[in-house]
């Protein structure tokens, strides 16, 4: 185990952070020290920071962990358009990705594009609790694309920021 996991098993968040970026410098095309990085922002709810983060580790290599972190941002700053870029060079298969995906496009007045990640998402976790949101969301806004965009505007980061 390095310094900077140990650092962030004990919680001592800041010294692996500083650890990482020391990695990160050091070793600027080795794309796991920025994830490593942008997993400590992440618990630290640093949006700002992890969204440069990751963007700077896409110059070196795709990554579906920082296309998804950056369109989950992205949606959260109710940047439709960028945010469904990177969603979809995330991992289709993480029901995560599909919850934002499709709320992204309802919000982006895209309902059919929604209904389809919807559907794979039901495919993919019919028990999840994003199925239930978005079913309940969908219900009480009568599959109206003007509704969900006005909920969700209220709820972005309730079930965002715990996503790790």
């Amino acid at each position: 185990m390095t310094w900077a996991n140990l650092m962030k098993k004990r919680g001592e968040l800041d010294k692996a952070f500083a650890e990482y970026m020391a990695q990160v410098v050091s070793i600027p095309h080795e794309t796991e020290f920025y994830i490593s990085a942008a997993t400590v922002l992440i618990k630290q709810k640093n949006m700002r920071r992890r969204s440069e983060l990751l963007s700077r580790s896409l110059r070196y290599k795709e990554s579906r962990f920082a296309n998804k972190w950056i369109g989950q941002i992205a949606y959260m700053q109710s940047d439709f358009k960028k945010a469904i870029s990177f969603l979809r060079k995330a991992d289709m298969s993480d029901s995560q990705v599909l919850f934002n995906l499709s709320r992204t496009y309802y919000s982006d007045n895209q309902w059919e594009m929604g209904e389809e990640c919807f559907q794979r998402l039901r495919n993919l976790s019919p028990r999840s609790e994003y199925v239930a949101y978005l079913t309940k969301l969908r219900g009480r806004c009568n599959c109206s694309s003007k509704c969900l965009n006005a909920a969700g505007t209220k709820e972005r980061t309730k079930l965002n920021l715990n996503m790790e």
